[in-house]
């Protein structure tokens, strides 16, 4: 959505079965302590895996007996805060992530990698404030656990992207992140997941007593070939061959709806030309309250703010409504100019017009942009983003989870990342026929919508997706129109491998806002049931 998106959106946010005895951890007087168990006295267990065809190569493992919160010792490891995690860092750009195993059956389970949006926002938000399996509490002293944590269903790994994000850096000054927007992005994301993947999903396979932290592997970058790839999967595989099976989903909310689609289409071409031993399991995506097509959603702000769609509008004035509905027009006009003459000059003037008249009277409203039935209260409009702020500040957490000392200070959101990704007219990029590719080969979408979100909103959404040109619009169409079905949360329907659901009463961030029915409608789609 046109000007917002650069000064807003990037600044948004798109284990074992027990959690320290169901206790929060306490910092204390700023520092957590921790104490390991009786069963993890003596140095950790060091593995050095080689493989004959790339003898160079090496990937090292440390075991990390499990941890108890105690008042003595001073090297708390990312169990101490989610038990069962996996913490670590790849390839020569450093990306951060953590991972942690399915609370059901890891070992079977899907593997999903969750995305914040933004761009530029860090996957720890959604980590510690949607659907981890730990939250951080008001004050950012201490966590606790998540009971409607997305690991009750499938093994999850957050990661850090693009580079400048979260806990992700690079050593090179003159490129700090976010260079070459989405499409830039996507080949580091495959790297990652061709050179990472297969990392992680074994990463954690001791029941739960001890966990496995990568150490160093070999470097993954876009000039290291397939070859090098194969040896690494090879490398892992040899120490975790039961990872190789688990069906594989990218999951994100936001920018996302820009990250996701691009980052499985470029998956799924991949897989096309590579062996069958070689390709990367994707089985389907998930975007909560996405940015897909600024054309198709950006005067949708109007309907929101005016009109009693939600349920609880209009938001604004009638006066200030009126001047809107007469801009609404002449947005739509600007916008598609921008897509068929993408000119920084006629892209500028469409979002500064749009911007100023559809979006800025909803922001001095002093509404909450990310859920309408709330005042916009703190940093990203929701105090507890500066409480986990606060949490992934502080040294002992920071150890906890493993991160570089490189890192910079944990920011919530990065500018700079969204500033350059503004640089390439990245906000203007229609993914719709990204998601349509993905569909007619066979990949499954659902897409999740909070009803009382703002800023990427159910209406502008079911634009984009009554838009959809794919084999199966036809009757997605008439799902759409006449054959709208009730569950739990809400209403839902679906065509083919396509799954449209409403969220009633959720705002941008699902999993915060309706924890219950998020996990409802995870668990649902991962076992290919319909929603009750």
């Amino acid at each position: 959505m046109f000007r917002l998106f650069a000064a807003l959106l990037f600044l948004t946010i798109s284990t074992s079965a027990s959690f320290l005895s169901q206790r929060p951890i306490a910092l204390g007087d700023g520092e957590p302590s921790f104490e390991r168990s009786s069963a993890s006295f003596g140095a950790p267990s060091v593995r050095v895996l080689t493989h004959e065809s790339h003898p160079e190569h090496s990937l090292i493992i440390t075991a990390h007996s499990a941890i108890k919160p105690s008042v003595k010792g001073d090297h708390p490891k990312l169990a101490d805060l989610c038990p069962g995690a996996t913490s670590g860092y790849t390839g020569s750009k450093h990306f951060y992530f953590a991972y942690f195993e399915s609370r059901s059956n890891p070992a079977t389970d899907p593997l999903v990698l969750w995305l914040n949006g933004g761009p530029g926002c860090s996957s720890m938000l959604g980590l510690f404030m949607e659907l981890g399996p730990c939250i951080v509490n008001e004050g950012g002293d201490s966590a606790r656990e998540n009971t409607n944590s997305w690991i009750n269903a499938a093994s999850v790994f957050f990661l850090d992207q693009p580079i400048g994000v979260g806990f992700s850096y690079s050593t090179n000054r003159s490129a700090p992140g976010g260079e070459g927007g989405t499409y830039a992005a996507s080949e580091d994301i495959y790297a990652f997941i061709d050179c990472g993947k297969q990392l992680v999903p074994g990463a954690c396979i001791s029941k739960h007593s001890h966990m496995f932290t990568l150490v160093s592997i070999p470097t993954c970058t876009k000039t290291h070939t397939n070859s090098e790839f194969l040896d690494f999967r090879q490398l892992w595989y040899k120490a975790f061959p039961e990872s190789k099976s688990l069906p594989f989903s990218i999951a994100g909310e936001s920018y996302g709806g820009h990250y996701i689609p691009v980052f499985a289409e470029h998956i799924n071409e991949m897989n096309k030309i590579s062996t069958l031993d070689d390709q990367i399991p994707l089985e389907s995506i998930l975007v909560g309250n996405g940015i897909f097509s600024d054309a198709k959603q950006g005067s949708s702000s109007y309907d929101i703010s005016c009109t009693n769609v939600t349920g609880i509008g209009p938001l604004l004035d009638e006066s200030v409504c009126s001047r809107m509905s007469e801009a609404v027009g002449r947005c739509e006009y600007l916008l598609s100019a921008c897509h068929a003459y993408p000119d920084p000059l006629i892209c500028r003037a469409s979002a500064e017009y749009c911007g100023d008249e559809l979006e800025m009277p909803y922001v001095r409203s002093g509404r909450n942009y990310y859920d309408i039935s709330k005042p916009c209260d703190g940093y990203l409009c929701y105090p507890i983003m500066n409480s986990i702020t606060k949490f992934l500040r502080t040294d002992a957490v920071r150890s906890a989870l493993g991160v570089d000392e490189g890192a910079p200070p944990f920011q919530g959101c990065s500018n700079k990342v969204g500033e350059e990704f503004s640089k390439v007219n990245d906000y203007i990029i229609d993914t719709r026929s990204y998601v349509a590719a993905l569909l007619d080969s066979g990949i499954r979408v659902l897409i999740y919508v909070g009803t009382y979100d703002w800023i990427c909103n159910f209406v502008g959404n079911e634009r984009v997706w009554g838009s959809l040109k794919w084999s199966g619009m036809p009757d997605f169409r008439y799902q759409q129109e006449n054959n709208k079905q009730v569950w739990s949360g809400g209403l839902w329907w679906e065509s083919g491998l396509l799954r449209y659901v409403r969220v009633n009463g959720a705002g941008h961030m699902v999993p915060w806002d309706k924890p219950v029915e998020a996990l409802h409608l995870f668990k649902a789609w991962l076992e290919k049931k319909g929603l009750q």
